[in-house]
């Protein structure tokens, strides 16, 4: 019942609060948006037997693996969508769903966490409403959440095993890890953890060595257990070495990203793009700058669903430490968090030294989000730590000096308050209730109780009406879909093959014209084919031959007949009107693979649906199945993009990929026996830990009452 209150009623009002976009009425902003779609994508095809590793419909086609590990596809909790669209709710409902009950389970860590880090009722629980409702609006704006959920538990998992040392607590570290190795770049988290860890080590150097001592007696002690544990995390880890190796083999770019970066692979970054593009303009603090620190005292009405909400009384509570001795428990949070700020502000000298001398920085990007992601959750239980200790020395003592101290710091704070322009009404409450509980507490009046609500009604009330004026502020859904500019894919997990947009004729001098697109300085993922042709073909002729995504040629010509300049011409030219000539590259190509079938044929034959010529047998992200039947040979071309890990069969044997007229398969049969196998793997070691935790107990030690 206590849990209850404690921690699912004030979720219900978190969710009450935001139930504009928990209900799908609001529009998705930012990564998030993008981040439903990846993952519909991937639970649209998983649901139909595709384990899609292939896009066909996303700028020209591309390898799916950079999305699949952004959005850490293993993660169980994902089933949560198709389980909500079963029982009827729409995809955006089902999606919406899975985040509402995943930054749930994250908020439920962070508790725990809270209660074993304080061990005092009062200030865990106002830690855990602070994060809660300070988070806010992050969830329908950002992917944080994929990562801040992970992180909590690991923390929570790896303190609760320090004291305990139960298997489901090394198990579901390890499940925990494995959750953040597969999901978007990991070193965020791994930054994380290894700067606690050090400064840990520092202050804690004794406690350090027992816990490295226990441990080693418990690995000793269940070998086979340890074993299958650290061996589910280890292939947890394949799929980033895969993609990382991926990344630096010439299968995808992406420009926009890597601009700058000597590292050979396409997702390293260098300091002049490792933040986001909000973020560029601002100050030298831009990192941190953005969406809390520029409007922390101001401009509230105008606040969008990016924008963190952190509760005014955590400011005085911050001041009001001063008088407080500081324990090793702060020293660590302040020095953690303090080093990880330096990290983070990308203009200075701390990040710039790492990026050249640490790899693992290269490939870290938006590094505003790597901040909150750390720092809030160690400035909540920082401040809340020195509550506890501000409250232990002062409940109840009636210190003169120590009330008129209070009195003046809210004094002073809702003076600086009232020369600010668009502060909401909350805010002066939340003051107002603040003093109230300091005033009480240091009077020893009312029942302890009764100070708990006060203090947690004013860390949530000034959150809540945020929520109120972002809903205000924010757009209404509506379903679109995220492809280039085909459009095949239905959105329920299938892809169409209709007939594209008709041919235009192109003169040869359009390509020296002023006007053509240079979307390759600006693209965010693209096959590297296309990506380079889109420097010198017109935008317009390069959806016109794409879209067409299955031609009949009979006239064939090898590139390099012609300079870089006149086949540029010549492919404008051709693509513009669909012309019946198909350009072959030698590598790969025969002799016979170049010849005049039928000159007299001006025009390439579109095959679509219903098409006697070419009927499409099944479409899917990784297949596509053909059957023809042609009066002549003929060369057919599917205008996706080339990669080497497609294959070609043709009546069941394996052919060139030069020329098919059967099947494609991108991937091999082992990669995909590799994924279902880890998807598999994350299910069973995920019931095994709630298994254990059931059996063993999953909440460690009790609080104790308020100020003690």
């Amino acid at each position: 019942m206590m849990v209850i209150f404690l921690v699912a009623f004030p979720f219900f009002i978190w969710a009450v609060s935001w139930w504009g976009f928990v209900s799908g009425r609001l529009a998705l902003e930012g990564d998030a948006f993008f981040y439903y779609w990846d993952s519909r994508f991937f639970l649209d095809n998983i649901s139909r037997g595709v384990y899609p590793l292939w896009n066909p419909d996303y700028s020209g086609g591309v390898p799916w693996n950079f999305f699949l590990r952004r959005m850490g596809e293993g993660n169980p909790f994902y089933w949560i969508n198709n389980v909500s669209k079963y029982v009827g709710a729409s995809p955006i409902q089902a999606h919406l769903a899975f985040l509402v009950l995943y930054y749930f389970l994250g908020m439920a860590a962070f508790w725990l966490l809270a209660r074993l880090f304080l061990k005092d009722r009062l200030t865990s629980t106002a830690a855990f409403l602070l994060l809660l409702f300070s988070w806010g609006g992050q969830l329908f704006y950002c992917f944080d959440v994929l990562l801040f959920v992970p992180l909590a538990w690991f923390f929570y998992f790896l303190f609760a095993f320090a004291r305990q040392k139960k298997k489901h607590q090394f198990l579901g570290a390890c499940f925990a890890a494995a959750l953040m190795a597969t999901t978007y770049i990991p070193f965020f988290t791994l930054t994380i953890i290894g700067v606690f860890s050090v400064f840990f080590f520092l202050f804690f150097m004794k406690e350090s060595f027992v816990f490295l001592k226990d441990t080693l007696f418990f690995l000793r002690s269940h070998k086979l257990f340890a074993a299958l544990s650290l061996g589910f995390f280890l292939l947890a880890c394949a799929p980033n070495i895969d993609f990382y190796l991926e990344s630096r083999q010439g299968g995808f770019v992406m420009p926009s990203r890597h601009f700058g970066s000597t590292d050979p692979s396409e997702v390293a970054v260098n300091v002049h793009n490792a933040v986001g593009s909000i973020a560029v303009s601002r100050t030298v603090w831009d990192i941190i700058a953005h969406g809390y620190f520029d409007r922390v005292f101001a401009d509230q009405q105008d606040m969008g669903v990016g924008d963190f909400n952190i509760a005014y009384p955590v400011f005085i509570v911050l001041v009001l430490s001063l008088i407080n001795p500081i324990s090793r428990r702060t020293a660590l949070l302040l020095v953690s968090a303090v080093f990880i700020t330096l990290i983070a502000m990308t203009k200075g000298r701390v990040y710039s030294f790492l990026l050249e001398h640490v790899f693992i920085f290269r490939y870290m990007r938006m590094l505003q989000l790597f901040f909150w992601l750390a720092v809030l959750p160690m400035a909540v239980l920082m401040a809340m730590e020195q509550l506890r200790v501000f409250l232990k020395d002062h409940y109840g003592r009636k210190n003169i000096k120590v009330l008129a101290f209070v009195v003046i710091v809210h004094v002073l704070f809702l003076a600086g308050l009232l020369t600010q322009e668009g502060v909401v009404w909350s805010s002066y409450l939340a003051l107002v209730l603040s003093l109230v509980f300091f005033v009480l507490s240091i009077m020893g009046r009312w029942e302890p109780r009764a100070l708990a609500m006060i203090l947690w009604v004013s860390l949530i009330i000034q959150p809540i009406t945020f929520a109120w004026t972002i809903e205000r502020n924010s757009s209404p859904w509506r379903e679109v879909f995220v492809t280039d500019h085909t459009s095949f894919y239905d959105g329920q997990g299938n892809f169409l093959l209709q007939k594209g947009t008709s041919a235009i004729p192109a003169g040869e001098d359009d390509i020296k014209r002023g006007d053509v697109v240079h979307e390759s300085s600006a693209g965010y993922y693209e096959n590297p084919w296309l990506n380079n042709l889109r420097q010198f073909i017109f935008q317009d002729n390069i959806q016109r031959f794409v879209t067409n995504k299955l031609l009949l040629f009979d006239n064939t010509m090898p590139e390099d007949d012609y300079s870089q300049e006149k086949f540029f011409v010549k492919l404008n030219k051709m693509w513009g009107a669909l012309q019946n000539l198909a350009f072959f590259s030698w590598d790969g190509s025969s002799p016979d693979d170049f010849q005049s079938l039928a000159p007299g044929i001006l025009k390439a034959q579109v095959a679509y649906e219903g098409d006697s010529a070419v009927k499409v047998l099944s479409f899917d992200a990784n297949t596509l199945r053909l059957r023809t039947h042609l009066d002549r040979p003929r060369f057919l071309l599917w205008t996706n993009g080339y990669h080497s890990g497609w294959h070609v069969y043709i009546d069941g044997r394996k052919g060139r990929l030069l020329r098919a007229d059967y099947a494609f398969r991108f991937g091999t049969p082992l990669r995909y026996a590799a994924a279902y196998v880890l998807l598999l793997a994350y299910a069973v070691v995920l019931v095994i830990v709630v298994v254990l935790g059931l059996r063993e107990g999953f909440l460690v030690e009790k609080e104790v009452a308020i100020g003690r």
